[in-house]
């Protein structure tokens, strides 16, 4: 759903001001840009690892953990990108969040897409599952 946002960040800021109490929780997936065909009309923004981990921090969570995983429908390509978050600490005296680029992420994405083909066609039954 976060991909379909036109602003990730400010949704996550309201999320976080108006819905979770300090000791609630954030749970977030999304489509990896690394191993799934993510680019379509309806997804705004594409998330890798870094970039997801980024935005929430931006909107001023704390990670727990991040995993890249293929379920339901694969056990083999790392479709997805499942993060867990907790509410952090506002950035104080309007510090500025520093962004920090991601490097090789057209190599990153065409070797993840390759490794996608291969799995599929070495291991057919294991990269996509039944529905």
């Amino acid at each position: 759903m976060l991909e379909h946002l036109p602003d990730p960040v400010g949704y996550l800021v309201e999320i976080r001001q108006r819905e979770l109490s300090g000791s609630g929780w954030l749970l977030l997936e999304v489509p990896n840009l690394y191993a799934h065909d993510c680019f379509e009309v309806a997804h705004l923004v594409s998330f890798s690892p870094h970039t997801l981990t980024q935005v929430v921090e931006k909107a001023g969570y704390e990670l727990v953990a991040l995993e890249p995983h293929g379920r339901p429908r694969s056990e083999l390509i790392p479709l997805y990108l499942t993060l867990l978050a907790r509410p952090g600490q506002d950035l104080q005296g309007g510090a500025e969040f520093r962004v920090h680029a991601e490097n090789g992420v057209k190599t990153r994405r065409w070797l993840g897409m390759l490794r996608r083909r291969l799995v599929t066609r070495l291991f057919p039954s294991r990269a996509w599952l039944p529905y």
